[in-house]
């Protein structure tokens, strides 16, 4: 396993595996009396490290060491029964590459499940565990050095080390068993006296290891009182109150803890998940006993520091979810459905989440196994790592497989069963999961913002198909100030507003239009479709002809002047019709005459309203377009028009622009002022057996949709279009349209009664476009060098200072994958503290030096990764980052 000690990216695939391990690791199974056990396919990627009697700590922390060369796990006396006060285990350390193991130290702190809760400090010089003076019965951590011998006594005990080494944090773990039984340690039960009530001498304690001496930080009762929101019950004398496990967030900025309390003399445990700062102050209830009581374990701290995960049963699913939520309990959302086992994030912030299952967890196959699943949170991909057979004990006695992440996040480490004894094995991440995509410090994550932040921008965002009820505006309406797009495109439904001749019912759009300008998202609204009550009035639904009868035209012209009377002080743009080129038997200049009579109408009601064409569903059919702009010129109508949109999907986005150049050049031929502007477009996120509409045809994720989309966005942006992204919600087209099922293009992903069920990837992406390129950016005609084909890049301007610019890979349609590769950028211009952001992710991390040099007036960025979708590189000062 040398390849492991140095660091190398390649799975371990081959390393130590071979016939005898796989016979061994069967075998073991078989032993057992499990059936299926002879016929359990083994992974030639998963290594067993060490056997007999030996497990790794817990999930929440590796165990190898920081150089990558040690792993450190405890050895059990016995397994068959409960630990006596004063047996004595083994602390062992596993060279990796050898696979020889050596005791380091003999501990008489324990329990079943997580041993004496070895783990390491800072370096390979630091290893932490607990023991018992069995003279006084005193419980103590110890720091040693394993490559030495030297080892120091602590005045408190250990349960999780900060990353730094510089500080231990533990709850009572003499009282541990009367929360859990075996996480603790050991001594004569009488000495281990109960908790009645709400303690003032217990809680979480932190040991500074520098100088040894251990302090309680804050007491239960402290967080009994001051904690919010409350966790107060009008009779705490009745109940014993424990803190149950104390951990670390990754920059030791913070500490959660469980507190935990039943009935004295026994019953239900109500639970509650509580953080605080490092100095003990600020403390929040993250998870209340409420939310927990439908059922939830195993809660730990993100990458970030500011959020945790843990399983928990909202409820309407089957099953526990994944959730995250920030440290206040605030921005729960659910981040993978099933939840199972002990699930922890990627430490390098990948959308990753390595988790097990307990045997009666649904995601099990039933065979006596259980998976260590590989999650991915943003396309909702699962990958078996490996399967594991654990024990059919109960209790304390029970193996827990608690897959813990190397520092590095390529390999995870987990306990099992083989040859009928406790085992720990090590797997490799797949080559697409084994590396982080930017090889940089995470500085943290960009802060978006809410529309009502944001004074001017060109995005737009699609709420389309209300007029037919296939989306539910109250239930996604408060994600549209979230999103920051600083318009959103409605269709005025003249078949919902007038159901009955010469009566209009304007009540559904008095909910949307100035509810969503109260959030700061000016609306602007198609006008359309045709209304079947009118002989001759056209068809209610996509591709529906328009108006022609004289008595339809005319109803036509009332309605249109009644909404715009209605709603010109609230919307300020019009379109009049949606993809007219979809109907075969319409014509450019059939389109042009019905254009120039609505738009005469609109201006005569709003006469500073702009006007929107053509909303063309091709960016080819430039015989259609100039037979309407001809209509326009020769009846002196070019001076109603202000704005042309278009549709026009392409499985790859970048190859879209020479065809819209064409169109362009047409119609500016006419009138060179016409805006440009994107007015629908966007990917699924489905399969193809799911979604519907353009683009239908292949497969696609939510990472494949939040590529494209982003390659939409930013390829429009750097040309000076403005972009509508298609579509806020999931549409659910019913029988009668132009097709039926759900388009999967919405950015909200939703429940089969049209509700939303919860953002997709590419909503956050689109959150971090619309913050970032406001009007307060400037795109430059110079155009980054990147000397690569099938490379796309932009650079902007700060109208006050700072640079930016864009970037990605364009040569094929997103992929669902994370892969990059190494560019060298030149751009015009000093960036000062230059920093890059995934956009899909939105980490944002620090460019080394030597990746960014200035050379006279230019900037040279090497060795940069460049993704299948844009990444920006910017002055630091032009973004805000949550650390």
């Amino acid at each position: 396993m040398e390849r492991l000690t140095k660091r190398s990216a390649r799975p371990m695939r081959g390393f130590l595996t071979n016939l005898a391990l796989t016979m061994a690791i069967t075998s073991g199974m078989a032993k057992i009396g499990d059936s299926n056990a002879q016929s359990l396919p083994v992974d030639p990627a998963m290594v067993k490290v060490a056997s007999g009697r030996v497990i790794h700590r817990f999930f929440d922390t590796s165990p190898i060491s920081p150089s990558g060369k040690y792993m450190a796990l405890f050895r059990m006396p016995y397994e068959d029964h409960t630990p006596a006060p004063g047996d004595a285990g083994e602390v062992v350390l596993v060279d990796i590459a050898s696979r020889t193991e050596r005791v380091v130290a003999r501990s008489r702190g324990w329990e079943m499940q997580l041993g004496a809760q070895v783990q390491w400090g800072a370096s390979d010089r630091e290893l932490y565990f607990n023991d018992v003076d069995t003279s006084s019965w005193q419980a103590f951590a110890v720091q040693l050095n394993p490559l030495t011998g030297a080892s120091r006594r602590l005045g408190g005990t250990v349960f999780m080390v900060s990353r730094d080494g510089k500080k231990l944090a533990s709850h009572n773990l003499v009282k541990s068993r009367y929360a859990q039984i075996g996480y603790g340690v050991i001594i004569p039960k009488e000495l281990a006296i109960r908790n009645v009530g709400v303690p003032d001498d217990d809680g979480v304690f932190i040991t500074d290891t520098g100088s040894g001496k251990s302090k309680l930080l804050v007491s239960i009762k402290d967080i009994y009182e001051k904690s919010l929101p409350s966790i107060a019950v009008p009779n705490p004398h009745d109940f014993e109150y424990y803190c149950f496990q104390v951990k670390w967030n990754p920059q030791g900025t913070r500490l959660l803890t469980t507190v935990q309390w039943a009935p004295v003399g026994g019953g239900a445990r109500k639970r509650a998940v509580i953080t605080m700062n490092a100095d003990g102050s600020n403390l929040k209830t993250a998870i209340t006993p409420e939310q927990w009581a439908k059922g939830g374990h195993h809660v730990n701290w993100l990458p970030d520091g500011e959020h945790i995960s843990m399983n928990l049963e909202l409820g309407g699913k089957p099953g526990l979810e994944l959730i995250t939520a920030r440290f206040d309990g605030t921005d729960l959302q659910t981040v993978f459905q099933p939840g199972s086992g002990h699930p922890s994030y990627h430490p390098k912030a990948l959308p990753l989440i390595v988790t097990d299952a307990y045997p009666g967890e649904m995601v099990t196959s039933g065979d006596g196994t259980v998976p260590i699943r590989l999650l991915n949170t943003q396309t909702g991909v699962e990958q078996r790592l490996a399967s594991i057979f654990l024990s059919k004990a109960e209790g304390e006695f029970r193996i827990d497989a608690h897959p813990a992440w190397d520092n590095s996040g390529r390999y995870v480490v987990f306990n099992g069963l083989s040859d009928g004894t406790r085992s720990v094995f090590m797997v490799s991440l797949p080559e697409s999961g084994s590396q982080p995509l930017f090889p940089w410090k995470v500085l943290g994550q960009l802060k978006t913002r809410d529309a009502r932040d944001i004074a001017q921008s060109s995005w737009s965002i699609g709420a389309e198909t209300l007029d037919r009820d296939y989306t539910d505006y109250q239930s996604y309406k408060t994600y549209l100030g979230p999103l920051g797009a600083k318009r959103v495109r409605l269709q005025g439904g003249w078949a919902k507003c007038e159901k009955v001749k010469g009566v209009y019912d304007f009540q559904w759009l008095d909910a949307v239009i100035p509810d969503a300008a109260s959030r700061g998202v000016a609306p602007w609204v198609e006008l359309s479709y045709g209304n079947p009550i009118y002989e001759g009035g056209g068809e209610a639904k996509l591709a529906g002809h328009i108006p022609t009868s004289p008595q339809a035209l005319q109803a036509w012209d009332n309605w249109v002047r009644a909404i715009v009377t209605r709603y010109k002080s609230q919307v300020p743009e019009w379109e009049i019709w949606n993809e007219p080129d979809l109907n075969a038997k319409h014509t450019g200049r059939e389109i042009g005459e019905f254009y120039l009579r609505t738009a005469k109408i609109v201006k005569s009601v709003q006469p500073n309203a702009r006007l929107i064409a053509l909303g063309m569903a091709s960016v080819t059919r430039l015989d259609f377009v100039k037979d309407f702009m001809d209509y326009l010129k020769e009846n002196n109508g070019l001076t109603y028009i202000d704005m042309l949109t278009y549709h026009g999907y392409a499985y790859n986005p970048d190859e879209s622009y020479p065809k819209i150049e064409k169109l362009r050049q047409l119609v500016w031929s006419y009138k060179p002022s016409v805006v440009f502007m994107q007015g629908e477009n966007g990917a699924p996120s489905t399969p193809k057996e799911v979604t519907i509409g353009a683009l239908r045809d292949q497969d696609w994720t939510e990472l494949t949709q939040a590529k494209w989309d982003l390659r939409r966005m930013l390829g429009d942006h750097g040309r000076g279009i403005a972009t509508n992204l298609f579509t806020i919600s999931d549409i659910h087209y019913a029988p009668g349209d132009h097709m039926v099922g759900i388009n999967t293009k919405g950015i909200l992903k939703t429940n089969p009664d049209k509700t939303v069920d919860r953002p997709k990837m590419a909503f956050s992406a689109a959150q971090r476009v619309f913050s970032l390129f406001d009007d307060q950016l400037l795109v430059l005609r110079q155009i980054p060098q990147a000397g690569q084909q099938n490379l796309y890049a932009f650079s902007y301007k700060h109208r006050k200072a700072g640079r930016l610019l864009t970037v990605w890979s364009g040569e094929a349609k997103p992929i669902d994958s994370y892969v990059s590769r190494p560019v060298t950028i030149t751009a015009d211009g000093d960036f000062r503290d230059p920093v890059l952001v995934d956009l899909v992710t939105g980490t944002v991390y620090a460019i080394p030096k030597e990746n960014g040099v200035k050379r006279g007036e230019e900037t040279i960025f090497s060795n940069v990764p460049v993704p299948d979708y844009p990444v920006v590189i910017a002055d630091r000062s032009l973004l805000e980052i949550k650390e």
